[in-house]
Protein backbone atom coordinates (compact mmCIF):
# COMPACT_ATOMS: atom_id res chain seq x y z
CA UNK A 1 0.00 0.00 0.00
CA UNK A 2 1.28 3.36 -0.59
CA UNK A 3 2.19 6.16 1.81
CA UNK A 4 -0.42 9.15 0.50
CA UNK A 5 2.51 11.34 2.78
CA UNK A 6 4.83 9.93 0.45
CA UNK A 7 3.35 10.80 -2.53
CA UNK A 8 2.69 14.15 -1.56
CA UNK A 9 6.20 15.16 -0.33
CA UNK A 10 7.51 14.31 -4.10
CA UNK A 11 5.70 16.64 -5.69
CA UNK A 12 7.01 20.01 -6.84
CA UNK A 13 4.79 22.84 -7.74
CA UNK A 14 6.05 24.96 -10.80
CA UNK A 15 3.83 27.85 -10.57
CA UNK A 16 0.81 28.25 -8.52
CA UNK A 17 -2.20 28.28 -9.72
CA UNK A 18 -5.57 30.99 -8.51
CA UNK A 19 -8.34 28.77 -6.67
CA UNK A 20 -11.35 29.23 -9.37
CA UNK A 21 -13.53 30.94 -6.84
CA UNK A 22 -10.00 33.62 -6.59
CA UNK A 23 -10.05 34.40 -10.96
CA UNK A 24 -10.71 38.38 -11.11
CA UNK A 25 -13.34 39.23 -14.35
CA UNK A 26 -12.91 42.93 -15.38
CA UNK A 27 -16.03 44.17 -16.41
CA UNK A 28 -17.27 47.28 -17.82
CA UNK A 29 -21.20 48.45 -17.33
CA UNK A 30 -22.62 49.47 -20.35
CA UNK A 31 -25.69 51.91 -19.00
CA UNK A 32 -23.56 54.13 -16.68
CA UNK A 33 -19.59 53.33 -17.88
CA UNK A 34 -18.69 52.10 -14.34
CA UNK A 35 -15.12 50.06 -14.95
CA UNK A 36 -14.63 47.28 -12.23
CA UNK A 37 -12.80 44.55 -10.97
CA UNK A 38 -14.89 41.01 -8.98
CA UNK A 39 -13.49 37.88 -8.26
CA UNK A 40 -15.63 35.03 -9.64
CA UNK A 41 -16.92 33.84 -5.93
CA UNK A 42 -18.66 37.94 -6.25
CA UNK A 43 -20.72 36.85 -9.39
CA UNK A 44 -24.05 34.35 -9.13
CA UNK A 45 -24.09 31.47 -10.94
CA UNK A 46 -27.32 31.14 -13.00
CA UNK A 47 -27.74 27.52 -14.49
CA UNK A 48 -29.41 28.04 -18.39
CA UNK A 49 -30.91 25.41 -20.61
CA UNK A 50 -29.01 27.70 -23.00
CA UNK A 51 -25.95 26.88 -20.92
CA UNK A 52 -24.95 28.72 -17.55
CA UNK A 53 -23.68 32.24 -16.66
CA UNK A 54 -22.42 34.41 -14.07
CA UNK A 55 -24.11 37.62 -13.33
CA UNK A 56 -23.05 40.89 -10.93
CA UNK A 57 -24.91 43.98 -10.00
CA UNK A 58 -23.56 46.95 -11.07
CA UNK A 59 -21.87 48.68 -7.95
CA UNK A 60 -22.65 52.28 -9.02
CA UNK A 61 -25.32 53.59 -6.69
CA UNK A 62 -28.61 53.95 -8.60
CA UNK A 63 -27.65 52.18 -11.91
CA UNK A 64 -29.21 49.04 -10.70
CA UNK A 65 -27.89 47.09 -13.92
CA UNK A 66 -27.20 44.00 -14.62
CA UNK A 67 -24.01 42.53 -15.98
CA UNK A 68 -23.06 38.91 -17.45
CA UNK A 69 -20.21 36.69 -17.63
CA UNK A 70 -20.38 33.19 -19.93
CA UNK A 71 -16.61 32.40 -20.00
CA UNK A 72 -13.94 31.95 -17.35
CA UNK A 73 -11.47 30.40 -19.20
CA UNK A 74 -10.28 33.21 -21.19
CA UNK A 75 -9.28 34.78 -18.12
Amino acid sequence: MLDSNAIRSSMKIIKEGLAPSKKIAKMTCRSCGCVFEAAKEEFTYQPDRDGAFWKIDCPTDDCNNTLFKYDWEQE
